[in-house]
């Protein structure tokens, strides 16, 4: 049985240093705060990572 280790992703590198400048030109282009207050940039991120994490989870919502 494997136990689980919430410090698991403190060691191990997700992003390589060149998707790390690239996050980090995006943070810089657009303040978390102006992005979290758009009504409309926020329901359209909350759909689309619904959306995106019922397919990982293999759930299709087809009737």
């Amino acid at each position: 049985m494997t136990l689980y280790n919430p410090d698991y992703l403190n060691n191990i590198n997700i992003f390589n240093s060149k998707e790390l400048d690239f996050l980090d030109s995006l943070q810089k282009s657009m303040d978390l705060n102006l992005f979290l207050n758009d009504k409309k940039l926020n329901e359209k991120f909350s759909f689309d990572f619904i959306h995106s994490s019922s397919q990982i989870e293999g759930n299709s919502y087809k009737g």
